[in-house]
């Protein structure tokens, strides 16, 4: 029998802890019930609500480990988050107002930590759980305002779901305080004759900002999340190991930065995330820092190293960057995504040049293992992308850009020499995504061959 990986048992602890927090929840709910010496029936539907939703995420659970997909941390941390926001919920309808009820502060953390589409998911179920909590306290105390604060309940979620709308992956924390503050203001204005019906004042609309910058860093680092304004930080040039690149292997950091361009454009293609890809774009080659002089683009004085090598000593000096800019990510406590990437962007293809120059001298068959990568293969749509754009912009530079004709039958003709040497089996990419992923590159080169105007020369005196 196949023991379980390391991976899997890191899911089936935060699975049970997850469930285990149900638990507490449910118990303090309960605890919340508790009036004039017994337990009242006010805690029972969020408790019902609760039984439900963890029994929908145990199932979906259960069917991403079967399929092997990559959500499951995603969903564990929707399911933690809803579960912090709905206990500070129902802590404010109980003990408070709903003028204090979180949504916002849960709409933000999830845009932030799992994205848009996770965040409307956590949303809902948290909203549903305040709204049951706080029919049951209506029923039961007989609320005389209960209209006014069902509006009040509803401009919360609506102002929440708007924030979650307005999200973009390009917003660092700057630009995502100005999108909150805005919405804040408008939604401050619609709340106004509701606060002079109820009196109080929205506290806590004003905190969530706050919260959420204080505490978003601290799942970030926690949970080992790759969330958007994290990857913002990686990719500033600012960002020490990027300095670093431009000063020692200035041609390297002129390559990534090109990659990284194409890469964008293949991301939007296939609906990947873009800051993601220009990331691990920009780090992929960070190997090459422990001898950039052994390769090309770094080479300006017109000495060749490679001159004094042999083939196989050459090409072993190429291919362990892949293995040393893993290394040197993973100790620096990149994202394990960049790492890997780094490691897999050339899969186990072979260093043609050195490849077929030992072809070319050698009677018979040459082997072509020592003259391969160590693989793995792509693990990933990310790294299947950065391995397509770091071929296709090397070729690039001897390829005829002035026709449309000769770039399409080129990328083209790279893309299908990875897929026959099967270096996309291990990700999920599809045929589709692939021909999609070839548009977005053949387009983008013709747009980058554009002439510039000359400047005609100044009249002779």
């Amino acid at each position: 029998m196949k023991k379980p990986s390391q991976k899997t048992k890191k899911d089936l602890i935060l699975v049970l802890f997850a469930l285990l927090f149900a638990g507490i929840l449910a118990v303090l709910s309960m605890c919340m019930s508790y009036k004039d010496g017994q337990f009242t029936m006010l805690g029972f539907p969020v408790f019902v609500v609760w039984l439900v939703y963890s029994f929908i995420f145990l199932i979906a659970t259960v069917c991403a480990r079967i399929h092997d997909l990559h959500e499951t941390k995603n969903m564990i941390v929707i399911y933690l988050g809803t579960l912090v926001t709905a206990l500070l919920g129902l802590t404010c309808v109980r003990y408070l107002s709903s003028d204090y009820v979180p949504l916002v502060l849960c709409a933000l953390l999830s845009v932030l930590l799992v994205g848009k589409r996770s965040a409307y998911l956590s949303l809902l179920v948290s909203f549903a759980v305040i709204a049951v909590q706080y029919l049951v306290t209506w029923v039961q105390q007989g609320v005389e305002v209960f209209p006014v604060n069902v509006v009040m309940l509803l401009l919360k979620f609506l102002a929440a779901a708007v924030i979650v709308a307005l999200y973009r992956e390009n917003f660092n924390r700057i630009r995502l305080i100005g999108a909150v503050l805005a919405v804040g203001l408008i939604t401050a204005v619609l709340e106004f004759p509701v606060y002079i019906v109820l009196g109080g004042y929205p506290l806590f609309d004003a905190l969530a900002l706050l919260l959420c910058l204080v505490l978003s860093p601290i799942m970030e680092w926690v949970l080992r999340l790759d969330t958007n304004l994290k990857l913002l930080e990686y990719i500033s040039f600012d960002q020490p190991l990027l300095r670093e690149l431009a000063e020692k292997a200035p041609g390297t950091f002129h390559h990534s930065l090109a990659v990284g361009n194409l890469a964008e454009r293949c991301a939007v293609a296939i609906g990947e995330n873009v800051n993601l890809a220009k990331a691990a774009a920009y780090f992929h080659d960070v190997g090459k820092l422990q001898s950039p002089e052994f390769f090309t683009e770094n080479q300006s004085d017109g000495y060749n190293p490679h001159d004094d090598l042999t083939y196989e000593n050459s090409v072993k000096i190429i291919t362990r960057h892949t293995e040393v800019g893993y290394k040197m990510l993973t100790e620096k406590h990149f994202p394990k995504i960049l790492a890997d990437v780094a490691r897999e962007h050339h899969g186990n293809t072979t260093v043609g040049y050195f490849y077929i120059k030992a072809k070319n001298i050698t009677e018979g068959e040459v082997d072509s293992k020592p003259y391969r990568y160590a693989g793995p293969k792509p693990s990933t749509r990310i790294s299947a992308i950065i391995m397509i754009a770091d071929t296709v912009e090397a070729a690039s530079r001897s390829m005829d850009l002035s026709s449309h004709e000769v770039i399409e039958q080129s990328v083209t003709r790279l893309i299908k020499d990875k897929q026959d040497q099967g270096q996309f089996d291990e990700c999920d990419l599809t045929t589709r995504e692939i021909a999609l992923i070839r548009d977005a590159l053949v387009e983008s080169l013709k747009r980058g061959n554009h002439r510039r105007v000359s400047y005609p020369k100044p009249k002779k005196k």
